[in-house]
């Protein structure tokens, strides 16, 4: 049941974030990596675009300290986004209590 053509379907419709987790087997292989990409400027994908180059950064997490499911595209437009949809809903529930409990409230006072 499972072919070729399923799964680069499923891939193809996974949605991605700009960021990458590469593993290696020591922390020295690691910073050999890094030194060399960074003496390097970065590298570009075979047939991809000069302006959207690959860089090697180090960091302190671990694979096992991250949460997987809670790892999404952090963007600054996602992020603004949801700032302003969040305080649009604010605002429509602050006109529902207005209009639900204020509003009575001063009619019939």
């Amino acid at each position: 049941w499972l072919n070729e053509n399923h799964v680069v379907d499923f891939l193809s419709g996974l949605h991605s974030s700009q960021h990458a987790f590469v593993v290696f087997n020591t922390e020295e292989a690691r910073e050999r990596a890094v030194r060399k990409c960074q003496a390097q400027g970065g590298w570009v994908e075979p047939g991809g675009d000069e302006k959207q180059r690959v860089q090697l950064i180090s960091t302190r997490m671990q694979p096992d300290t991250i949460l997987w499911p809670n790892f999404y595209d952090n963007e600054k437009v996602v992020r603004f986004q949801r700032i302003c949809k969040s305080t649009f809903y604010i605002f429509i529930m602050q006109v529902m209590w207005g209009l639900c409990f204020y509003f009575p409230y001063v009619y019939y006072a």
